[in-house]
């Protein structure tokens, strides 16, 4: 099994414990069978975490990415079929470089450009050849 079967059962094993929530792992699963379709300039983005709260649940990114910036990125979902995010990268020194927020989103579209544009700052620095074994076994999502 790899990490994002992983997650995708968490997320289901959660839902079965929390009934009142499993339309809100739904959209997150749909949000994450939405993820963008790899192409040549496309960076591999790292299999998100999963977060919830007593309202909502969430996948986040938070890492350094190239150059040793920060990246975090949040979604969140609350069960009915739409979404918000919160997206920032940041400096070395803590300073905020770009920031992008929206309320809203359809799970059903493909992934907001802004949050795409944060997430790439999260290429690895491995060799092509490698990193596409490691998108054929799953261990990271293509972008």
């Amino acid at each position: 099994m790899n990490d994002e079967e992983y997650l995708r059962q968490d997320m289901r094993m959660f839902a079965s414990q929390n009934p009142h929530m499993r339309d809100a792992i739904y959209d997150a699963l749909k949000f994450l069978d939405n993820k963008p379709i790899r192409t040549e300039s496309s960076a591999c983005i790292p299999i998100p975490r999963f977060k919830e709260t007593s309202d909502e649940v969430g996948l986040y990114w938070d890492k350094r990415g190239v150059g040793s910036c920060r990246v975090f990125t949040e979604i969140l979902f609350s069960g009915d079929s739409y979404y918000s995010y919160f997206a920032v990268l940041g400096d070395v020194f803590g300073r905020t470089l770009e920031r992008y927020s929206g309320r809203r989103e359809s799970i059903h579209e493909a992934w907001p450009n802004d949050v795409m544009s944060i997430l790439n700052n999260l290429q690895w620095s491995v060799p092509e050849a490698v990193r596409d074994d490691l998108i054929k076994e799953n261990i990271v999502m293509e972008a």
